[in-house]
């Protein structure tokens, strides 16, 4: 008859060896989790999941399966009692163990509350990604196009510095060619074959910038000498008295004057012969400030996002600038804000097609409509979660930004 007090730890029967293994490789694993996460991420964390995975790496530690001490009702010999070449072969080593080398560590089942290897990816993704500000609709659609127009870069220079030198297209350029191009090319620094394709494009092109106006001051009345047209540009407040106003409904498409119906609740009376010329645009917003995140089950699968629908705030939409001789503010009126039932039989099935018989039914045939934006390319945005949060897609900021550019050749002499 054995008594189990005087048996060394090297002797306990094999089946011992099993709940150890996988408490050490529950705690490896818990020690490799709790290294890895950052400060912000371990704060996020639930408190229940944390002291779990503490408890794991620290059950390791010792050597002991927190299952077997809790299960079983024998407490173990204190490892003093063995001698020192039995404990040494009784200790657990590393690389040591039923495991076959080469072949991957099997995880233990879920026991208890779900770890943080348990959790989905896109959970674990999330713990340290910045947030983003959610677009908020106390902002109203004059300060979130002003501030959109002071951030980041854009199609016609960089928005965000203190001033710009805009050159302003002109179709009489081109007769004067030979001798414009080596005087633009010389006051801002750029070659010949740059300058004669800035003088030939039908839009706005960016010629330098500065911290200071007295330089772009110079070099704009050198270029003006010449008979080019140029302008220079404050930050955001070149523009804070000539944004669009918001169109809602027109009462009577035939009356002249024209009375527009703003969305403020406002009302503006427009005189026929006051419309100067128009521009129209297709608007395809792009979502900002947002990272795509692939949302996966606990297995790994990913989830299958909800489809779009036709209210989403990203749908593509056209939009319609009226210019007038007697106030810089352009009428704006956008495809899905406007109820086109006021062109009765005229209205049609597209609202591209609506958006220009709009155009003339309210200017006639006389009116210019510009559609040269389609050419204006599309750059990305800023990436400032500290920016006020814009119900203004970026490409009706830069529709914006072009027609008040063109719209100022009738104000540059």
């Amino acid at each position: 008859m054995y008594c189990s007090a005087t048996l060394a730890a090297a002797a306990d029967p094999p089946a011992a060896t099993a709940p150890e293994e996988d408490a050490r490789v529950k705690a490896e694993r818990a020690r490799q989790l709790l290294d890895s996460l950052k400060p912000a991420a371990r704060a996020m964390m639930p408190p229940e999941v944390l002291a779990k995975l503490e408890a794991d790496a620290n059950a390791g530690l010792t050597g002991l399966s927190p299952v077997a001490s809790s299960t079983s009702g024998v407490s173990a010999p204190p490892a003093a009692s063995a001698p020192p070449a039995e404990r040494e072969s009784a200790r657990p080593r590393r690389g040591l163990g039923r495991r076959r080398r080469g072949a991957p560590r099997q995880a233990p089942p879920p026991t208890g509350p779900i770890t943080l290897e348990e959790l989905p990816v896109s959970s674990l993704e999330s713990l340290d990604a910045p947030e983003t500000p959610a677009p908020s609709d106390d902002v109203s659609y004059d300060e979130a196009l002003l501030d959109a127009l002071g951030r980041g870069g854009g199609p016609f220079g960089p928005r965000q510095t203190a001033w710009r030198l805009v050159l302003l297209p002109d179709p009489t350029y081109r007769a004067s060619l030979p001798w414009m191009r080596p005087r633009l090319a010389d006051t801002v620094g750029i070659d010949a074959y740059t300058a004669s394709q800035y003088l030939q494009r039908p839009t706005p092109s960016f010629l330098a910038a500065a911290e200071e106006p007295e330089p772009l001051e110079a070099q704009a009345a050198h270029l003006a000498s010449a008979g080019l047209r140029v302008v220079v540009l404050p930050r955001r407040d070149w523009a804070r008295d000539r944004l669009p106003v918001l169109v809602a409904d027109v009462l009577d498409l035939d009356a002249d004057p024209v009375l527009f119906l703003c969305a403020d609740g406002s009302r503006v009376e427009v005189q026929r012969r006051d419309l100067g010329w128009a521009a129209t645009a297709e608007i395809s917003p792009i979502r900002e400030n947002s990272t795509v995140e692939v949302k996966r089950t606990r297995w790994g699968m990913p989830v299958m996002p909800d489809r779009v629908g036709l209210s989403d705030r990203f749908t593509p939409y056209y939009a319609l600038d009226l210019c007038r001789h007697g106030d810089p503010r352009p009428l704006r009126i956008r495809s899905n804000d406007f109820d086109f039932q006021r062109l009765g039989a005229d209205r049609g099935i597209a609202a591209a097609v609506n958006i220009r018989t709009l155009a003339l039914r309210l200017g006639g045939a006389d009116l210019p409509v510009d559609q040269g934006f389609r050419k204006v390319p599309s750059l990305p945005g800023p990436k400032d979660p500290t920016a006020v949060a814009s119900r203004v897609p970026r490409r009706e900021v830069d529709f914006t930004e072009y027609v008040l550019l063109l719209d100022a050749r009738h104000h540059v002499g």
